[in-house]
């Protein structure tokens, strides 16, 4: 069974880098659930239309800067 996980990696305030290399860890998170074969994933920079994403998913990962 394919569980998906849904990653929101972005800045404060929305659109801003907010001192982070967001691309980096954005990549590196999306790297790691991609180690495993059973977790698909879908990704945003912010919580807009969260509520469309969230309706599937078996799980929920942030990175906020």
């Amino acid at each position: 069974m394919v569980r998906r996980a849904h990653l929101i990696a972005g800045g404060f305030p929305a659109g801003q880098r907010a001192g982070h290399d967001i691309d980096y860890a954005r990549l590196r998170l999306l790297r790691l659930l991609g180690e495993h074969d059973d977790v698909a994933t879908t990704v945003a920079n912010d919580w807009s239309g969260v509520e469309k994403w969230l309706a599937g998913a078996s799980f929920l990962v942030t990175y906020t800067a």
